[in-house]
């Protein structure tokens, strides 16, 4: 899950509260803290899934 991926699932979610970066990609967090509300486990759930086949 990339940024974009965040971006693209932003939506009318509560606010954000305390945002910790990740390791491989801190832009998540940024975009989160700009975007201002949370984005649900549901709303990337898809994302989520399909690339599980493709992790090592």
């Amino acid at each position: 899950m990339l940024a974009l991926d965040h971006l693209a699932a932003a939506g009318d979610g509560p606010p954000v509260g305390r945002v910790t970066a990740v390791p491989w990609d801190a832009a998540p967090a940024d975009h989160l803290n700009t975007v201002g509300t949370t984005v649900s486990e549901e709303r990337v759930a898809p994302a989520l899934l399909t690339e599980l086949p493709t992790m090592k």
